[in-house]
């Protein structure tokens, strides 16, 4: 379980980095790039949310 959480955190993390430094190159206003870091923080919770309930069970 805390395998799982680590997983997505480190997921989650790499993809805001390599957003920050992509930003630029990829000409990014900062608003698009707020907007797309919350959409992407929102899956993530979205899918630790359905790891948590798949694994109920289970444990």
């Amino acid at each position: 379980m805390k395998t799982k959480r680590i997983f997505c955190w480190l997921v989650g993390g790499t993809a805001m980095v390599l957003l920050l430094f992509l930003a630029p190159f990829l000409k990014i206003s900062v608003i698009w790039m707020v907007v797309f870091e919350s959409i992407l923080i929102g899956i993530a919770f979205l899918v630790v949310w359905a790891i948590k309930a798949s694994s109920l069970p289970s444990d």
